[in-house]
Protein backbone atom coordinates (compact mmCIF):
# COMPACT_ATOMS: atom_id res chain seq x y z
CA UNK A 1 0.00 0.00 0.00
CA UNK A 2 1.08 3.24 -0.57
CA UNK A 3 0.69 6.63 0.23
CA UNK A 4 1.48 10.04 -0.07
CA UNK A 5 3.80 9.96 3.49
CA UNK A 6 5.15 6.42 3.07
CA UNK A 7 4.47 2.68 1.82
CA UNK A 8 3.45 -0.52 3.70
CA UNK A 9 4.46 -3.88 2.45
CA UNK A 10 3.29 -7.10 3.50
CA UNK A 11 6.24 -9.84 2.66
CA UNK A 12 8.13 -12.28 4.19
CA UNK A 13 6.91 -12.59 7.51
CA UNK A 14 7.17 -9.02 8.05
CA UNK A 15 5.28 -5.83 7.77
CA UNK A 16 8.06 -3.20 6.15
CA UNK A 17 6.90 0.96 6.73
CA UNK A 18 8.83 3.74 4.73
CA UNK A 19 7.32 6.99 5.87
CA UNK A 20 8.37 9.58 4.40
CA UNK A 21 9.53 13.10 6.27
CA UNK A 22 7.39 15.13 4.03
CA UNK A 23 4.46 14.54 1.42
CA UNK A 24 5.52 12.89 -1.67
CA UNK A 25 3.29 15.15 -3.50
CA UNK A 26 5.51 18.14 -1.84
CA UNK A 27 8.58 16.86 -2.59
CA UNK A 28 7.75 16.11 -6.25
CA UNK A 29 7.18 19.77 -6.80
CA UNK A 30 10.19 21.00 -4.92
CA UNK A 31 13.54 22.00 -6.97
CA UNK A 32 15.24 18.61 -6.39
CA UNK A 33 17.37 16.94 -9.29
CA UNK A 34 15.24 14.24 -11.15
CA UNK A 35 16.98 11.32 -9.37
CA UNK A 36 16.76 13.08 -5.91
CA UNK A 37 15.42 10.38 -3.25
CA UNK A 38 13.28 11.95 -0.46
CA UNK A 39 14.39 11.12 3.39
CA UNK A 40 12.68 8.57 5.25
CA UNK A 41 12.26 6.19 8.14
CA UNK A 42 12.13 2.98 7.78
CA UNK A 43 10.72 0.21 10.42
CA UNK A 44 10.15 -3.99 10.23
CA UNK A 45 6.99 -5.13 12.43
CA UNK A 46 7.14 -8.58 13.09
CA UNK A 47 4.30 -11.20 14.23
CA UNK A 48 4.23 -11.70 17.69
CA UNK A 49 2.24 -14.76 17.55
CA UNK A 50 1.50 -17.45 14.70
CA UNK A 51 -0.82 -16.26 11.96
CA UNK A 52 -3.72 -18.27 11.40
CA UNK A 53 -6.04 -16.04 9.84
CA UNK A 54 -9.71 -17.11 9.37
CA UNK A 55 -8.98 -20.32 10.51
CA UNK A 56 -7.65 -18.47 14.22
CA UNK A 57 -10.89 -16.24 13.96
CA UNK A 58 -13.25 -19.12 13.67
CA UNK A 59 -12.00 -21.12 16.54
CA UNK A 60 -12.43 -17.85 18.66
CA UNK A 61 -15.59 -17.98 17.87
CA UNK A 62 -15.70 -21.23 19.11
CA UNK A 63 -13.99 -20.93 21.76
CA UNK A 64 -16.04 -18.03 22.97
CA UNK A 65 -19.29 -20.08 22.79
CA UNK A 66 -18.35 -23.24 24.23
CA UNK A 67 -15.77 -21.46 27.33
CA UNK A 68 -16.58 -18.08 27.77
CA UNK A 69 -13.03 -16.86 25.57
CA UNK A 70 -12.91 -13.34 24.49
CA UNK A 71 -13.46 -12.17 21.10
CA UNK A 72 -10.20 -11.44 19.30
CA UNK A 73 -13.02 -9.98 16.47
CA UNK A 74 -16.21 -8.53 17.70
CA UNK A 75 -19.37 -8.21 15.15
CA UNK A 76 -19.00 -4.07 15.97
CA UNK A 77 -14.85 -4.21 14.39
CA UNK A 78 -16.21 -5.57 10.74
CA UNK A 79 -18.90 -3.16 10.59
CA UNK A 80 -15.92 -0.08 11.82
CA UNK A 81 -13.71 -1.78 8.94
CA UNK A 82 -16.41 -2.07 6.70
CA UNK A 83 -17.63 1.37 6.95
CA UNK A 84 -13.78 2.87 6.65
CA UNK A 85 -14.19 0.39 3.41
CA UNK A 86 -17.35 1.91 2.33
CA UNK A 87 -16.05 5.62 2.60
CA UNK A 88 -13.16 4.56 0.59
CA UNK A 89 -15.14 4.10 -2.18
CA UNK A 90 -17.46 6.90 -1.50
CA UNK A 91 -14.71 8.98 -2.23
CA UNK A 92 -13.26 7.64 -4.54
CA UNK A 93 -16.46 7.62 -6.46
CA UNK A 94 -17.77 11.23 -5.47
CA UNK A 95 -14.16 12.50 -6.00
CA UNK A 96 -14.83 13.90 -2.48
CA UNK A 97 -13.84 13.56 1.38
CA UNK A 98 -16.91 11.30 3.05
CA UNK A 99 -17.60 11.47 6.89
CA UNK A 100 -17.96 8.89 9.41
CA UNK A 101 -20.23 6.90 9.15
CA UNK A 102 -20.73 6.92 5.88
CA UNK A 103 -24.20 8.27 4.79
CA UNK A 104 -25.68 5.03 3.47
CA UNK A 105 -28.45 6.44 0.97
CA UNK A 106 -25.45 8.34 -1.17
CA UNK A 107 -23.56 5.25 -0.98
CA UNK A 108 -26.22 2.81 -2.23
CA UNK A 109 -27.07 5.58 -4.91
CA UNK A 110 -23.24 5.59 -6.06
CA UNK A 111 -23.72 1.61 -5.79
CA UNK A 112 -26.10 1.35 -7.75
CA UNK A 113 -24.54 3.55 -10.64
CA UNK A 114 -21.60 1.15 -10.87
CA UNK A 115 -23.71 -1.49 -10.93
CA UNK A 116 -26.06 -0.18 -13.66
CA UNK A 117 -22.99 0.87 -15.83
CA UNK A 118 -21.20 -2.71 -14.93
CA UNK A 119 -20.49 -5.71 -17.07
CA UNK A 120 -20.52 -9.19 -15.79
CA UNK A 121 -17.34 -11.27 -15.97
CA UNK A 122 -16.17 -14.41 -15.84
CA UNK A 123 -13.12 -14.99 -14.19
CA UNK A 124 -11.72 -13.33 -11.15
CA UNK A 125 -8.58 -11.88 -10.02
CA UNK A 126 -5.13 -14.12 -11.55
CA UNK A 127 -7.12 -15.12 -14.38
CA UNK A 128 -9.04 -17.99 -12.31
CA UNK A 129 -12.30 -19.17 -13.40
CA UNK A 130 -15.24 -17.61 -11.43
CA UNK A 131 -16.06 -21.39 -9.51
CA UNK A 132 -17.88 -20.31 -6.51
CA UNK A 133 -15.04 -22.57 -4.68
CA UNK A 134 -12.26 -21.49 -2.48
CA UNK A 135 -9.47 -19.94 -3.75
CA UNK A 136 -6.22 -21.12 -2.76
CA UNK A 137 -5.03 -17.06 -2.87
CA UNK A 138 -7.12 -16.12 0.31
CA UNK A 139 -3.72 -18.63 1.90
CA UNK A 140 -1.79 -16.11 4.61
CA UNK A 141 1.81 -16.68 3.92
CA UNK A 142 3.34 -15.63 6.55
Amino acid sequence: MTGDRGKLVLEDGKLRLWELNTSERAFCFADAPGSAVPSYTYQEFLPQEAETAHAGILQNFTDAILHGEKLIAPGYEGINELNLSNAAYLSAWTDKWVDLPVNGDLFYEELQKRIQEGSHKETIAGGEAASGRYSSRWNVHW
